[in-house]
């Protein structure tokens, strides 16, 4: 079997890909960061609500768990995220600047938790979206006779 060999223009293609993955991976972390910053204002005015003499405790109390919940998932969605391109990124720099077999290894398990994290993500979204197209089925079926009284 013949060694694989890295040509001037695969080696010039996977710099371009490390690239564009760094690129979207800090704004991946950028975007993390934004999450966090907004999870703590919806916090911060969740806690007002609750805190307000006349507001509305439950509804506070509802934003503040679902703000907590969903910007910490998608903080850490991000950071994974993030992560395994940057690792990609870096990994595949030096292997194909020192010719490290180690290194490149390295970088494609990193692009491999990478795609792995994103098709799961992938069809988590596509069960959601069915479910959420049945739920509105069920409750166009279950009003629709209310229309005609």
């Amino acid at each position: 079997m013949e060694k694989l060999h890295i040509n001037e223009p695969i080696n010039f293609d996977l710099r371009k890909a490390a690239s564009w993955l760094k690129f979207l991976s800090i704004l991946n972390y950028v975007y993390m960061g934004l999450s966090i910053l907004f999870t703590l204002i919806v916090i911060i005015f969740s806690i007002m609500i609750m805190s307000d003499r006349y507001g509305d405790t439950g509804a506070g109390a509802i934003m503040l768990v679902l703000s907590l919940f969903f910007g910490v998932l998608y903080a850490v969605i991000l950071y994974f995220s993030a992560t395994y391109g940057i690792r990609f990124s870096s990994n595949i720099n030096n292997a194909l600047i020192s010719n490290n077999q180690e290194s490149m290894q390295k970088a494609f398990s990193s692009l491999g938790s990478y795609f792995k994290l994103h098709g799961i993500l992938a069809i988590i979204y596509i069960i959601l979206t069915i479910l959420y197209i049945l739920f509105g089925v069920v409750l166009m079926s279950m009003s629709r006779g209310s229309y005609y009284y």
